[in-house]
């Protein structure tokens, strides 16, 4: 992942802007009565609430709110970065830069850059370009830094989770007269334990809960601390004096308990000091990120590595499958708190756009880089959210055949055109379900010109194979279900996914790229059959041309004893051992990250690597964690 730095500084009572960190700084048009598209900062927020109002809307409304953010987006990156073509990357984050003489400059800086709606940014300067944050192919992680200081924390230059982080669920269960503005927090729980405890098996201990402020504070003795993650979870008010959050009465009586923020940081910022290991702070709450001054956002940001947390009003059941698709990423997944937002926002439901719910989600960082240790998943992204780099060794054989099976359906007649059938294989030792990872990465990087979609479809999941005569419409309903993300679909005719594919599509360069897995043999007869009804959903796109190119990718999961036969008319990858030149490519890529690891001793490293691993992925992977410090 490529992370651009932006950084802002208040300059003779104008903001100046360095993209490149060179020290070339320019002048922008923002200050605390820039306007955007005619409305102020403050405006932007109250416009944000009023799309919560009512959640079912006629479909021109839909789109004038929808082309009012773009707007929006559009004026403030054309005020920040002028005419210029600036390459984002798939990580923006913006900086403050403090002047130390000027305090009140500071204070103003530091009120614009929390406060400005970064989320609506668009990739152009046209209002019809897309959201940075929402971009189909290369969507767009966009954090900032709400506490910089001039001696910054060394602790939060990287971040380094346990395999099992402590994780604090801070989740009240307060009862109101109107049922309306419960907050659910029970069944929010339980969704989230269902999620992490099957991960957490070995050590349950390490997630607790609390609803009142008493039990928090009991949270944070010496035997219980450190937290790694501490999320919030109920009703939050931004007020003149700062922001406040709905606990219970002690007891559990059900009686609301407001407290102020900064009260409760101060139990956080005391341990923080004592452990010098910073939280991850997911605030999901209304308005956690609202205030000028003493919002959640700024004053969690003084004691956290990450803070998450609202702008406006938000939906509750928005804000529940946000967190549950989070703290999943972040916790099993080994993503980054920025990147694991950026994944949510991919794919979230259609009704997301249309409230601007997404637009209300700032994130605050502190951290330079940011790993998950002891991950099974590994992560196709570097740098600030680097994930289970050991799992990044490549295995470029099979990825030059999935290049060359592409090229070649690239090149050929688009006109009734099959899929691309992208089939691997390998024993468990090979890891067959995490390669999907590196195909994504070889689509997008070694076919520049195109513009990838990516979908990921069970297939062995929710049909009956046995059931010959339904397994068609049920193979239908599953392609559809993930194209438009939603699941309450039982009907599903051809012309549907067809026109599905249609309104998804980027256009005549757009290569639909559909996953599937972990397979094993077992599924070669479905698979052929689902393979055959692509063909004829390529037949029914024959005559558009804007439809994408199709491409279907299948990891299977072999018995090393037994052959492979993989579908008719499709040869399987197999994934093999990993050559040292690989292994050596890995480690100077990571070097810093290993322990031991320079120019000078590469050679000695990647030689006793090959040798002791065999180049067994699965093998491999483990010597790389041991050499990153992981703990398994």
């Amino acid at each position: 992942m490529t992370r651009t730095d932006v950084r802002l500084r208040q300059s003779l009572g104008t903001i100046e802007i360095d993209v490149e960190g060179n020290d070339e700084w320019r002048k922008t048009s923002l200050s605390k009565t820039t306007k955007f598209d005619s409305r102020s900062i403050p405006d932007v927020k109250s416009l944000l609430d009023s799309y919560l109002d009512t959640k079912f809307l006629e479909i021109h409304t839909w789109d004038l709110r929808i082309a009012e953010q773009r707007k929006i987006g559009c004026a403030l990156r054309q005020g920040i970065f002028g005419d210029a073509k600036v390459l984002l990357g798939t990580h923006l984050h913006i900086i403050p830069v403090l002047n130390p003489q000027d305090p009140k400059g500071n204070r103003e800086l530091l009120d614009i850059t929390c406060r400005v709606p970064w989320s609506l940014l668009t990739t152009e300067n046209d209002e019809k370009s897309h959201f940075l944050a929402l971009h189909p192919v290369r969507p767009t992680a966009i954090s900032f830094d709400a506490d910089p200081q001039t001696e910054r924390r060394p602790d939060c230059y990287e971040i380094r989770l346990p395999s099992a982080p402590k994780l604090l669920l801070v989740m009240p269960e307060v009862k109101h007269e109107n049922v309306e503005t419960d907050t659910a927090a029970e069944a929010h729980r339980k969704s989230i334990l269902e999620i992490l405890e099957p991960y957490y098996k070995e050590v349950p201990t390490n997630i607790e809960c609390v609803r009142t402020v008493e039990e928090f504070q009991a949270a944070f003795t010496d035997k219980n601390f450190p937290h790694d993650i501490i999320y919030f979870y109920g009703h939050g008010r931004s007020l003149d004096k700062g922001a406040i959050f709905e606990f219970e009465k002690d007891g559990k009586t059900g009686v609301p308990n407001w407290i102020q923020i900064d009260i409760i940081h101060e139990v956080i910022s005391r341990a923080v000091t004592s452990s010098r290991r910073p939280p991850f702070v997911f605030f999901n709450a209304c308005q956690g990120a609202a205030a000028s001054q003493e919002s959640a956002l700024r004053t969690f940001a003084a004691s956290a590595s990450c803070v998450i947390a609202m702008r406006s009003v938000v939906w509750m059941d928005a804000s529940r499958t946000l967190a549950e698709k989070v703290l999943k990423s972040v916790i099993i997944d080994g993503f980054a708190p920025p990147v694991a937002v950026r994944e949510a926002l991919r794919k979230m439901p259609l009704t997301w756009m249309r409230s601007g719910h997404w637009a209300s989600i700032a994130i605050a960082v502190q951290y330079s880089e940011w790993t998950s240790l002891g991950m099974t998943k590994p992560i196709a992204e570097a740098n600030d959210a680097v994930g289970d780099f050991p799992s990044r060794v490549d295995r470029s054989e099979p990825l030059a055949e999935i290049e060359k099976i592409l090229q070649e359906n690239l090149n050929s007649d688009p006109t009734g055109n099959g899929p691309s059938v992208i089939l691997w294989a390998g024993s468990r030792d090979e890891m067959p379900t995490e390669f999907s990872e590196r195909t994504r990465d070889v689509i997008i990087e070694r076919f520049p010109g195109h513009r990838p979609l990516f979908y990921d479809v069970t297939l062995q999941q929710g049909v009956s194979p046995d059931a010959t005569d339904d397994l068609e419409p049920q193979l239908y309903c599953g392609i559809y279900r993930a194209f438009v993300n939603e699941l309450d679909i039982d009907v599903v005719r051809p012309i549907d996914v067809i026109s599905a594919i249609q309104n998804i599509s980027p256009g005549r360069k757009g290569i639909l790229v559909v996953f599937h897995g972990p397979l094993s043999p077992a599924h070669v007869k479905l698979v052929s059959d689902y393979i055959a009804l692509w063909g004829t959903i390529c037949e029914g796109l024959g005559d558009d041309d804007m439809a994408p190119r199709i491409a279907l990718a299948f990891g299977f999961e072999v018995d090393a004893t037994g052959p492979m036969v993989p579908p008719a008319g499709s040869d399987a990858i197999f994934l093999g051992s990993v050559p040292p030149a690989e292994i050596k490519a890995h480690l100077s890529r990571y070097r810093h990250y290993y322990r031991g690891v320079s120019d000078k001793t590469l050679d000695d490293k990647t030689e006793k690597l090959a040798t002791n691993s065999s180049g067994v992925f699965s093998k491999l992977v483990e010597q790389l964690r041991q050499l990153a410090d992981f703990t398994s």
